[in-house]
């Protein structure tokens, strides 16, 4: 008597046809969907911050921030750019960064670099001053920054 036997399998039919891989039309189908949706997401993003919305090295780009003030005020960010102007006394002041798309104020207690400088920021966007559509935003370097 062999183990078969013993067991009852010895003319047993197993239908293994549940364990194969499905290779039906429609999972070819979900497969083609899920690849094309990826594929939109990647130019998505690309198209997104080639359109002036994230600069090199995830720095926000200045005019994004002037044109979305209600989006970016108490927020922090990184800008980088180009010192245009700089005034400052005992190591605190005001500087202008310019990033080709547009220049913001600066604000810090971390001595103010020097014109012509360039510069990376990573502040808290405020809004000082709103009158009708018009907004004066700058960036504030906190201690901790």
């Amino acid at each position: 008597m062999t183990d078969d036997d013993l067991l009852g399998l010895e003319d047993a039919e197993f239908d293994n046809s549940e364990f194969d891989r499905p290779t039906t039309t429609s999972s070819r189908v979900v497969w083609g969907l899920l690849i094309l949706l990826i594929i939109a997401v990647v130019i998505a993003a690309a198209l997104y911050i080639s359109r002036g919305h994230v600069g090199p090295l995830g720095a926000v780009q200045i005019q994004d921030i002037l044109d979305n003030t209600h989006k970016f005020d108490g927020e922090t960010v990184r800008i980088k750019g180009t010192v245009t102007d700089s005034m400052g006394v005992f190591g605190r002041g005001f500087y202008r960064v310019d990033d080709g798309t547009g220049g913001i104020w600066v604000a810090t207690s971390h001595g103010v670099p020097a014109k012509d400088k360039d510069v990376a920021v990573r502040g808290k966007v405020s809004t000082a001053l709103v009158i009708g559509d018009q907004a004066v935003v700058g960036i504030v370097v906190s201690a901790e920054d």
